[in-house]
């Protein structure tokens, strides 16, 4: 009886938390998403062209850039882990964000 009880309960948590689940966007990031061009992202970032390095040059062009996000303190400031972003460009064109540096929280 109590199996059937649990079993119950965790099959209604995961019927709940579905919806939230299937809603994520994957290839978003704050205001990032795939395939936005570099200029974008650079005025987004604050970076400039020359903080762009070229990864391979000649067809396709490869660039990235490493972004670390301002730490604005304060009530409206949404607390973020990430430390930084390397940002990938094929041909001008954002094509993935997936190496972020999670901060680790400090132990005291």
């Amino acid at each position: 009886m109590k199996a059937i009880r649990s079993s119950i309960l965790c099959f209604g948590a995961l019927l709940l938390a579905s919806p939230a689940l299937r809603g994520q966007d994957f290839s978003k990031y704050r205001n990032f998403s795939l395939g936005t061009n570099l200029a974008t992202v650079l005025k987004h970032t604050d970076k400039k062209l020359a903080d762009v390095t070229v990864s391979h040059e000649g067809l396709p062009l490869f660039q990235e850039m490493t972004w670390w996000p301002p730490n604005i303190p304060g009530p409206s400031f949404r607390a973020d882990s990430v430390e930084q972003i390397l940002f990938s460009f094929y041909n001008g064109q954002l094509y993935k964000f997936p190496w972020l540096t999670i901060k680790r929280p400090r132990r005291g």
